[in-house]
């Protein structure tokens, strides 16, 4: 595996509930939005993926909440892909406020790389394989 992947996002206003604080659905988004900076810190996109025959879909998620968030928190999530199979991939995911570094979720998805045109489970893609795992 090459160096840890890492992106920071900062929580907005409208994100927040009626408690004051983010709600555990808008985790899901940050979680995405981390693998899809993941995915471009390697210079590719889904969008790149799906040119060359690939959808990558999320099949399983699991996610801990540990510590809230509120309006302005600066967030870093890290990952770190755990396991790979013959069409999946399995990252965990954690978050953290920064600049204390305290842990607020912690997250562990699977995903499956689908061919475009059947939708049925194939190989893990090779442009993939190159930008994330010493070859």
């Amino acid at each position: 595996m090459k160096q840890k992947l890492s992106c920071q996002l900062k929580v907005r206003s409208y994100e927040l509930d009626g408690y004051g604080h983010v709600n555990h659905a808008v985790f899901l988004h940050y979680y995405e939005q981390a693998r899809v900076e993941f995915l471009e810190q390697r210079e590719l996109s889904f969008g790149s993926l799906l040119k060359e025959g690939y959808i990558f879909v999320i099949v399983r998620a699991e996610v801990d909440y540990i510590k809230p968030l509120c309006s302005a928190d600066i967030i870093e999530i890290t990952g770190k892909i755990e396991d790979t199979g013959e069409s999946s991939v399995t990252l965990r995911q954690e978050m953290r406020k920064m600049p204390s570094g305290e842990l607020v979720s912690k997250g562990r998805f699977v995903a499956v790389f689908l061919d475009r045109q059947t939708k049925q489970p194939t190989g893990v893609a090779n442009s993939f394989r190159k930008a994330f795992f010493d070859l």
